[in-house]
């Protein structure tokens, strides 16, 4: 893996390639950038004569975890088989697919 300092010179090229508006795009997704490829975007930015915000990383709090809703629950496994299969037909798929943990 490249150093911090050959990578950060690797992005500058490919920074120093790109327009002001793909470099603000790119800022845009700072909590995605390493902290090379950060030091190149602001390097590339301050070159040009203007300064660039990187987003800030989203910190696991700040995610909303949507509730879980149960949709509709079965007595056992070979209940939820739709009904358009046997119920021989249905335990046959689940014994295929079933994992050695879902036994």
């Amino acid at each position: 893996m490249p150093d911090h300092e050959a990578e950060r010179a690797r992005l500058a090229g490919l920074y120093a390639a790109m327009s002001d508006e793909e470099l603000r795009t790119i800022a845009e997704s700072g909590d995605e950038l390493s902290v090379p490829a950060q030091d190149a975007l602001l390097g590339e930015a301050s070159q040009r004569g203007f300064t660039l915000t990187i987003a800030p990383s989203i910190s696991e709090e700040a995610v909303e975890l949507n509730r879980l809703v149960t949709l509709r629950q079965f007595r056992d496994l070979l209940a939820s088989c739709p009904p358009i299969y046997n119920r021989q037909q249905c335990a046959v798929f689940f014994a295929s697919h079933s994992s050695p943990s879902c036994s």
